[in-house]
């Protein structure tokens, strides 16, 4: 069985599923709740040469350089023994997921950054879905680009607590 879910990776919210998208109309994303990892690596495959190309014809180089280094990371697996290998012997499957799924989360917001039109950021985001439940590490999200680059200082300001006594917005994250 399988839900459709719209994907958008700027929002911020996290949904039902734990990710960090929230729901638009543009790019439907299904993933079945039965899907085995095998298939989850060829669709994520499929998925994020698409959003490489529409992020390359919209003229987000680095985008599509993450969505490419997405798919350079689970691509081997696409062969069935090489899949098994990986998963079952070296155990080399978890990390490689961990770091296509986090590539195509900084893809799909840098896509959205400098090809908001193309969808690019939307198919990031739906083949960083596929992967998400064979992620070892689910909770940890790339960081924005802004926020990285912040002197530390700035960073400490942005989340001091405010003269009402309200809560910080670090208690939401």
């Amino acid at each position: 069985r399988s839900s459709p879910m719209h994907l958008d990776v700027l929002a911020g919210v996290h949904d039902s599923h734990g990710t960090s998208f929230t729901a638009v109309d543009e790019v439907k994303c299904e993933v079945p709740s039965t899907e085995s990892g095998f298939d989850a690596i060829n669709r994520s495959c499929d998925i994020l040469q698409k959003a490489a190309d529409r992020a390359t014809n919209a003229g987000a180089s680095e985008a599509a350089a993450e969505f490419t280094r997405a798919h350079d990371y689970i691509r081997p697996m696409q062969n069935p023994l090489w899949f098994g290998f990986l998963k079952y012997i070296t155990g080399g499957f978890s990390t490689a997921v961990h770091q296509a799924r986090m590539l195509a989360e900084q893809g799909a917001e840098s896509a959205e950054e400098f090809a908001g039109g193309s969808h690019a950021s939307q198919f990031g985001a739906c083949a960083a879905q596929h992967l998400l439940r064979f992620d070892p590490k689910p909770s940890i999200h790339p960081i924005d680009r802004e926020l990285a680059c912040m002197p530390a200082a700035f960073v400490g300001l942005a989340f001091a607590a405010p003269a009402s006594g309200r809560s910080r917005p670090a208690d939401f994250l």
